[in-house]
């Protein structure tokens, strides 16, 4: 998908991803800086364009050079709203299986999906 279909612009750079980790860009990434508790993603918007990341969503203040700034006093609403739409269109329902000390295997889930510190959870478009 084009940069340009996700924003309302005449981009016509290619998207390949999006990261919120400056060490996960790759060529073509949509990085989102945010600013943390503990870290402020928008120390990191030098590396990521380094690293191949063609629009940075950002606060309006935030700067960016070499990249398509999209400038948003909610980077992270917006971040959220340009993955939805690269994404889209999305699965009826939706399976995440979480387990703990590498018990998360094929035949538990088969098995009912609840056993010894495996849960599983879906969610369906209609059950909201």
């Amino acid at each position: 998908m084009r940069l340009g279909t996700l924003i309302g612009s005449d981009d016509t750079t290619p998207v390949t991803g999006f990261a919120i980790d400056h060490r996960k860009v790759a060529p073509g990434t949509v990085f989102g800086a945010f600013v943390g508790a503990k870290f402020n993603g928008e120390d990191y918007i030098e590396a990521a364009i380094a690293s191949g990341a063609i629009a940075v969503v950002a606060r309006p203040q935030a700067k960016v050079v070499g990249a398509v700034h999209i400038a948003e006093d909610d980077p992270r609403r917006a971040f959220a709203l340009i993955a939805a739409r690269y994404f889209a269109p999305f699965p009826k329902a939706v399976v995440a299986v979480t387990g703990t000390n590498r018990r998360t295997h094929p035949p538990a889930v088969a098995h009912g999906g609840r056993t010894r510190g495996l849960n599983w959870y879906a969610w369906c478009d209609n059950a909201r």
